[in-house]
């Protein structure tokens, strides 16, 4: 196989220094299979700014990238396991669920944001088909800001009454988040190996750009955990640059930090996340969270295995939204055997990214995943929406740009 050739080369393919797909099978491809990566560009494209859209479109339209993309290249990831084992969990949840309305909303997103995930890893797209949806990620977000600048009042909520009447649609959480997920696309962001030093210099220098725009913009919408997971994760991604990190030391690191997310679950950290309670959205409470977090943690005493069903937190608490804590949300809604489920997924998802190569680029990717999945995860229902899925499926498919042909010479750098 030709491993100077990038465009021929998917990182999930390359297990234990073998190829799983033959060089034939790749070329064999569908002539099709750029008209999938443009459809999944679409889906990611509202996905990042059009939640209530991008759960009509997801579903069918990434099934069918996947069809004319040639299905028969489609392979089987570990990852699929616990995303299938969650979408039965919650589809089963019906059975005790008090809120049938809830449950069905919560059942139907979670089918679309698995089957999206799963068309999106499944199919070993090429680089340039990767660079596609990732690009149409991008532009979502572009689209969001732009919405966000012609109307605000559509996109920043003022109190909680209008954040309820606005449920579902565009709000600046949403944005914010979707926002961190495109400063991971840009620091993983791998030029094509055609171009000269110039092309290099200029694709960093936009990489370095587009960084502190996001950043910027996620400072004027105000959500605490996506500005404290973007710092987070250009932190960890100067520090790893400078010193020299074991990949068991990040490892051992991710599982503290999975620990410390589960300790939150019990209150402990509560006056932790008081101290962040920062900005005009600030008010001592967390947004409504230290009331609704003992709520939802006396239900998960009174329904510890199965929850009380998809969804039917929202039923449970008088603001009449979610608990804004990823984990929590599944422990209530799910049991404890939902978020055994999410945390088996969280830790094959870190392990299974592929950073082909050098120690050093699976330390960096690891470490932007934790600082990238703690604060926002701990802070927001984000979780539960296409768009973090759509993340999900894009952020593994970042991991596969570069081929160890590639590794020697290309290394991770910021423009800043």
């Amino acid at each position: 196989m030709n491993w100077a050739e990038p465009e021929l080369y998917s990182g999930s393919d390359f297990i234990g220094g073998r190829p799983r797909f033959s060089e034939a099978r790749i070329r064999g491809a569908s002539s099709f299979a750029g008209i999938g990566a443009l459809i999944l560009a679409v889906v990611a494209f509202y996905s990042a700014h059009e939640p209530n859209i991008s759960l009509r479109i997801a579903a069918p339209l990434a099934v069918l990238a996947v069809l004319v993309s040639n299905p028969l290249r489609f392979h089987f990831s570990v990852s699929f396991i616990p995303v299938i084992s969650l979408a039965v969990l919650t589809f089963a949840s019906g059975l005790w669920a008090l809120d049938q309305g809830l449950y069905l909303t919560s059942v139907t997103a979670c089918a679309v944001t698995s089957i999206l995930y799963i068309c999106l890893v499944g199919m070993p797209w090429s680089p340039r088909h990767i660079r596609i949806i990732a690009v149409g990620y991008a532009l979502g977000v572009a689209a969001g800001f732009v919405q966000f600048a012609s109307s605000p009042e559509a996109v920043k909520f003022e109190d909680e009454e209008s954040r309820v009447r606005n449920a579902g649609d565009l709000n600046a959480n949403y944005l914010a988040y979707a926002t961190v997920i495109l400063i991971v696309i840009a620091i993983t962001w791998i030029p094509r190996r055609k171009g000269g030093p110039y092309y290099i210099l200029g694709v960093r220098s936009l990489q370095g750009a587009l960084i502190v725009a996001c950043l910027v913009g996620i400072i004027q919408l105000q959500t605490r955990g996506a500005l404290i997971s973007a710092l987070a994760i250009i932190s960890w991604v100067i520090v790893a640059g400078i010193i020299r990190i074991r990949l068991w030391v990040v490892y051992f690191g991710s599982i503290l930090v999975l620990i410390g997310m589960l300790v939150s679950l019990t209150g402990r950290a509560d006056s932790f996340f008081t101290k962040i309670d920062f900005g005009e959205r600030g008010g001592n409470d967390l947004s409504g969270r230290l009331t609704l977090w003992p709520i939802a943690r006396q239900l998960i005493v009174d329904n510890p295995l199965l929850g009380i069903g998809a969804g039917n937190f929202r039923d449970h608490n008088s603001l009449e939204i979610t608990t804004h804590h990823s984990l929590l949300e599944i422990a209530v809604t799910l049991g404890l055997l939902g978020l055994a489920i999410i945390v088996i997924f969280l830790f094959i998802y870190v392990v299974e990214m592929p950073s082909n190569g050098r120690q050093s680029r699976r330390v960096i990717y690891v470490g932007i995943l934790v600082a990238y999945m703690a604060p926002i995860f701990s802070s927001s229902t984000w979780i539960l929406t296409t768009g973090c899925w759509a993340g999900f499926g894009i952020l593994m498919l970042m991991g596969r740009l570069t081929s160890p042909a590639e590794v020697s010479s290309r290394t991770l750098h910021i423009c800043l």
